[in-house]
């Protein structure tokens, strides 16, 4: 098993005007192509902790509330085709695709693939 150096990641340590477009950074090194929204408080407060093992990238994301989407010419960029279990283990998430949504409440697991 082939494991790499934990990578560990705050807004905090960024002026407040660029917090949020340094999360979305972060962010798309492994979720590719999503056009992130937030409110438009003058902060953007979140941690990043991230580690691979393998061809396994684990992420745990705590941040301030956000939405997000993917149009098909979005996920039409990403050559990769992978797999994401997403666990919420506090606050809420809604999820979309066409017509459905899902609301994920802490506790939740949901499994989507990438194309």
């Amino acid at each position: 098993m082939n494991t790499h150096d934990a990578e560990k990641w705050t807004s905090r340590a960024l002026p407040q005007s660029t917090q949020f477009r340094g999360f979305q950074q972060v962010f798309e090194r492994t979720h590719f192509h999503w056009d992130l929204k937030r409110d438009n408080r003058d902060t953007y407060l979140a941690d990043v902790h991230r580690r691979s093992m393998d061809k396994f990238v684990f992420t745990q994301i705590e941040a301030d509330p956000l939405s997000g989407a993917r149009t098909a010419s979005d996920i039409k960029l990403c050559d990769d085709h992978y797999f994401c279990l997403l666990y919420l283990d506090k606050g809420a998430s809604l999820l979309g695709q066409g017509g459905n949504e899902s609301e994920l409440r802490a506790g939740s697991v949901a499994l989507w693939d990438s194309t």
